[in-house]
Formats: C-alpha cells, sequence, structure tokens
C-alpha cells in the first residue's frame, strides 16, 4: 500500500491511498471516503479501471457529483428538507431545490485514515470521521467508520460501520 498527497479541498489535505492485492488495485481519498478506481486484469497483462471517477482533486471539487464518494448520514433525497424521528421534528439542510440531498455535508468532508498493514492475505485502509450533533439538522453524533479491504483472493470488500449517542433531539 502507498500513500500520497493528493492536494488540498477547503477541508485540508487529502490523501490518495493504493491499495495493491490478487492481481487488483483501489485507489481511495480520505476527502469523502472516496473509491477513486479499482482496477482489475483484463486478461491481456494489463489493468481496467471499473469504477467511474476523476483523475484530480480539482475535478472533485468543482463538480456536484457523489461519483465512488460515502455519503453522509443519509443517501437520496428528503423531501421538503424535514425528517421526523419518534415524533421529534428535524429541520435539515436545504441544498438541493427545497429538498435535503444525500446529507452533502458529510460526503465533502475529510476523513481520518488508518492504515491496515498487509495480514492474512489482505491490505487496507479505514476511514473515520465524526458528524456532530446538529450538523445539517442531524440530531447527535455520529462515528462513521468505512474500511477498504483487497484480499490476495482479488476480492474488494467495503465494510460501513456507524455509531451515534442518541436517536432524536433531547427537545
Amino acid at each position: 500500500m502507498t500513500r500520497e498527497s493528493w492536494g488540498e479541498s477547503g477541508e485540508g489535505p487529502v490523501t490518495l491511498f493504493t491499495l495493491w492485492a490478487g492481481g487488483m488495485r483501489a485507489r481511495v481519498l480520505d476527502f469523502g471516503a472516496t473509491l477513486v478506481s479499482l482496477e482489475l486484469g483484463d486478461g491481456e497483462g494489463g489493468l481496467t479501471d471499473v469504477v467511474l471517477g476523476f483523475d484530480d482533486l480539482g475535478s472533485y471539487l468543482r463538480h456536484d457529483l457523489y461519483f465512488g464518494a460515502t455519503v453522509g448520514r443519509y443517501a437520496n433525497r428528503i423531501a421538503n428538507a424535514v425528517l421526523s424521528i419518534e415524533g421529534v421534528r428535524h429541520e435539515l439542510t436545504v441544498n438541493h431545490g427545497r429538498h435535503h440531498l444525500h446529507a452533502a455535508g458529510g460526503a465533502r468532508q475529510g476523513a481520518v485514515a488508518r492504515t491496515r498493514a498487509r495480514r492474512r492475505g489482505r491490505v487496507g485502509v479505514e476511514l473515520r470521521a465524526l458528524s456532530r450533533d446538529g450538523e445539517e439538522g442531524y440530531p447527535g453524533n455520529l462515528d462513521c467508520r468505512v474500511t477498504y479491504t483487497l484480499s490476495d483472493e482479488g476480492a474488494l470488500s467495503i465494510e460501513y460501520q456507524a455509531t451515534t449517542d442518541r436517536r432524536r433531539s433531547s427537545t
């Protein structure tokens, strides 16, 4: 596995992790825990990328697309940017017309990365981010982790884990 600087976002420096195993190569950014590319053997000794993504950070910053990104607390559209949890109304950030789309702030934030050394035929990187209580209108702190691993058998695994300290607001 290698890591390299991929530039600067509004959140700070961005790192690109490249994982190699099982004849595959995966590239992952700590910016939005984004899978930039997944290259598989093409049968002729080369690699073919099978993931939609950009070749540079500037393109991710300029475009309002979520290619390979780990989206924030919610993926899809919440009509009128209002969410009800156990009868408690939460007004969310309006970011798509009058609606809330993809908990967008979470997808564009950087994540703290911990690399995982090769063990038992696997290599990977774990990315972690904290979404604070009230961010975009959501209740509770949310600790999110995404782990990308490649195996020597030629499999990509993506594991998502999230825990929160409360389900609804205290009001």
